[in-house]
């Protein structure tokens, strides 16, 4: 018998929401990522989540949410120097899974080619 099956039906019960963490890496993560992951995920579910399929949709980015990204304050994570914001690269790879929309993992943690400059620069010093 599925016991999933028959909670389900139980007045008041809702499934745990979906995260993608199936081994509990995050698990591995330092106590201060975790709380950036969290922070993040929280800021996906308020602020991405509810108007980010009318953008897919209308093929529009959603450019009014780029500053309170960039507040965050996640830019170049599992990056050192340049003003990145450090961390692992652990971190970096939760940060673009995309849990609320693979239509904004791009703008999390920085955009690839402008980090990959900045780590080309550091090689070169």
């Amino acid at each position: 018998m599925n016991v999933q099956k028959i909670q389900s039906h139980k007045a008041g019960y809702s499934p745990p929401p979906p995260e993608g963490d199936f081994y509990r890496i995050s698990e591995i993560l330092d106590e201060s990522e975790r709380a950036v992951l969290k922070r993040v995920r929280d800021f996906m579910d308020r602020e991405v989540a509810p108007i980010i399929e009318d953008y897919w949709v209308r093929d529009q980015f959603p450019f009014d949410l780029v500053p309170k990204i960039a507040a965050l304050g996640i830019g170049g994570v599992g990056f050192d120097g340049y003003g990145s914001a450090g961390g692992s690269m652990l971190l970096n790879g939760f940060l673009r899974y995309p849990q609320v929309s693979s239509r904004c993992t791009p703008c999390l943690g920085a955009h690839p080619f402008r980090w990959s400059t900045l780590v080309l620069k550091r090689r070169r010093a």
